[in-house]
């Protein structure tokens, strides 16, 4: 008797848990909690610091204009546009509207990619040389992209106005880059004809324009656009170097300025990182009205109606953006500093409990607060580390050209070469470890080992970077 008791007291026990949980479930999720001022902070947009009519960021919005229109009052108004659009429907995919300007086009192909360097395994001033009268015809096609490429570097500023929203348009950055490389094609046959002091003022240009963008108020694809840039331009020097050696002397305090180390400020990716926090955040914030757009009266699961309410109880926002606060805070660590110090950042974040935060696949007791922001702050977590990287491989190769420069500056022996790097300066050593730059006499060529694997590097080899110096 006494058996059957218990058992009929912990059936009752039971069906009065199974019957409870429900409701202790939606009473813990009852409420959302306030944001906290970091979680404010990633949903707020930064201040503008750069006048309108000084930033370089309206004319790449307005590479597209009309050839009789002027890019960056037409790149203000595409940006006006879009914040109008944006602030109607957050969740909007479509940002085109009757006012926004019209767009024709300013970089039809045309053979350009024949003449375009590919960055792997490839000599680019021997292959514009190559093809010298397609990099002019080209030039005259592409006027229209150059002059306003041109108009960009002209301005003091550069700061970009970022829409928090995955559906916003990118601006031109095809327009740019092929005006770049043009750029840079004919400062090439600019120094080939013996025209230096113009050549080279055309790579000096772009090179502190470069970094100018990676030192200012810009997005992380701005900025890695920038890294690669700037990767190419510095190959491109670096090879007209062994084509003129006697430019390593005439030009050395020209070439000391444009291959200074990164300053602390273009090392810094803070401001990168805050515009992808802000984005996340932003469509952390917008998840109820999107789920309730997606599941409103249509059929589901459970029917449209009691899906958005039962959203209701699965997602906190406010909850959602205030864990990932912690993450961000982080990576900001990570990705201020220089290369000299990287690897100790890097295991410190590793190391700390937001750098483990990784969604394990599986459901964790604590889940029963927030479940599914809690999932969607495990595996919305981008991975940053890449990005620094690149930063800081690209300050190893312009101290592996700065030292190329000085060898030929020095004219030093090919026998001695290796000793020469042995007792560079620290402004010409490897960024992450502070030892000599490497020196293989085989392929005769300087050498270090980065971090991220670069298209430019040799499949055999994809960390290393190598600067190759002709027999002279």
């Amino acid at each position: 008797m006494k058996i059957l008791t218990i058992l009929k007291w912990l059936a009752v026990i039971l069906f009065t848990l199974a019957g409870l949980a429900p409701l202790t479930f939606v009473a813990i999720n009852w409420a959302d909690e306030k944001l906290s001022p970091e979680g404010e902070a990633l949903l707020r947009a930064p201040e503008s610091k750069v006048a309108d009519a000084a930033n370089g960021y309206y004319v790449l919005l307005g590479m597209n204009a009309p050839a009789d229109a002027n890019a960056l009052e037409t790149g203000r108004k595409i940006q006006a546009a879009r914040d109008r659009l944006y602030r109607e429907d957050p969740l909007r995919q479509n940002f085109d509207a009757p006012d926004l300007p019209p767009a024709v086009g300013t970089s039809p192909e045309l053979g350009f990619d024949k003449l375009r360097c590919p960055m792997q395994g490839n000599n680019c001033v021997n292959r514009y040389l190559a093809q010298a009268p397609l990099v002019r015809e080209q030039m005259r096609v592409h006027a229209l992209s150059l002059a306003r490429y041109g108009q960009m570097m002209q301005l003091p500023g550069y700061e970009e106005k970022p829409i928090p929203s995955p559906y916003a348009p990118l601006a031109n950055y095809q327009a740019v880059t092929r005006a770049a490389e043009l750029e840079l094609a004919g400062a090439v046959l600019d120094v080939d004809a013996g025209r230096d002091a113009a050549g080279l003022a055309k790579i000096a240009a772009a090179i502190a324009y470069h970094r100018q963008l990676l030192a200012g108020s810009s997005g992380l694809l701005t900025r890695m656009i920038s890294v690669s840039m700037l990767r190419r331009e510095l190959q491109v020097l670096s090879e007209l170097i062994e084509r003129k050696p006697a430019l390593a002397q005439s030009q050395r305090k020209l070439f000391q300025r444009l291959l200074a180390p990164l300053t602390p400020q273009e090392n810094d990716l803070r401001p990168a990182i805050a515009v992808e926090a802000r984005s996340l955040a932003t469509m952390l914030q917008l998840m109820p009205e999107m789920m309730k757009r997606q599941g409103g009266g249509k059929p589901g699961f459970m029917g449209g109606l009691s899906e958005t309410w039962a959203a209701r109880f699965i997602y906190l926002p406010n909850a959602s953006i205030n864990r990932l606060t912690p993450y961000w805070s982080a990576i900001a660590g990570l990705g201020h500093g220089s290369a000299a110090t990287y690897e100790q950042r890097k295991q410190q974040f590793a190391q700390s409990p937001t750098g483990q935060r990784k969604w394990s696949g599986g459901v964790e007791w604590n889940y029963v607060r927030n479940p599914m922001g809690k999932i969607l702050a495990g595996i919305a977590l981008p991975e940053m580390g890449t990005y620094i990287e690149r930063v800081h491989d690209l300050d190893g190769y312009i101290r592996l050209v700065s030292l190329q420069v000085a060898i030929r500056a020095e004219q030093v022996a090919p026998a001695a070469i290796g000793e020469f790097a042995d007792k560079a300066v620290p402004e010409m050593c490897d960024p992450y470890t502070g030892m000599p730059m490497g020196w293989d006499a085989a392929s005769s060529s300087l050498w270090f080992v980065g971090h991220q694997r670069a298209p430019s590097n040799p499949v055999a080899e994809p960390k290393t970077y190598r600067v190759r110096l002709a027999a002279v």
